[in-house]
C-alpha cells in the first residue's frame, strides 16, 4: 500500500486502534464493515483518515492501471473496439424495429429523428445523413 508515495499499512494501521486492525483491513479491500467497526470510524478522525488514505491510494493504483492500460492498447484498437459495440447496438435496434407493425415503425422513425436533431449537432447532422445514407445505399 506504499506505491505513489502514499502511507504504508504501517502507517495506515497506526491510526487505527489494534483492536479494530483486522476490520480495518477488511473494509478497505471488501467495503464490508460489522456496525460496531462502522460506529467506531464514525467516532474517529484517525481512523476516518486513515479509509480516506487507502482509499485514495486504491483510486490512485486504479487510475495508474488505467493509463497503463490505455497506453499499453493502440489507439486503433480501442476504435475498433467501439465501432464493432456500435455496430451490434444498431443492428440490434434495428431488428427490434423491423418486429414491429408497420404504424408503430413509422413512430419509432419519427422519435428517432426527433432524437438525433435534439442530440446531433446541426454542423454534424451532413455527416449524420451520409452515414443514413451509406447504410441505405448497402441494405
Amino acid at each position: 500500500m506504499q506505491e505513489g508515495g502514499g502511507m504504508t499499512r504501517d502507517k495506515l494501521l497506526g491510526a487505527v486502534d489494534p483492536r479494530w486492525h483486522q476490520e480495518f483491513l477488511s473494509f478497505i479491500e471488501t467495503g464490508d464493515a460489522s456496525e460496531e467497526f462502522l460506529t467506531y470510524m464514525d467516532r474517529n478522525p484517525s481512523c476516518q483518515q486513515a479509509v480516506e488514505a487507502a482509499f485514495s491510494q486504491q483510486a490512485a493504483a486504479f487510475e495508474r492501471l488505467a493509463r497503463d492500460l490505455r497506453s499499453a492498447v493502440p489507439e486503433a484498437v480501442l476504435v475498433e473496439a467501439q465501432a464493432s459495440a456500435l455496430s451490434q447496438h444498431m443492428a440490434q435496434a434495428l431488428e427490434q424495429t423491423l418486429e414491429l407493425p408497420p404504424a408503430e415503425r413509422s413512430r419509432v422513425l419519427e422519435r428517432t429523428v426527433s432524437a438525433l436533431a435534439r442530440e446531433v449537432p446541426q454542423r454534424r447532422r451532413q455527416e449524420l445523413k451520409e452515414i443514413v445514407s451509406n447504410l441505405a445505399a448497402a441494405v
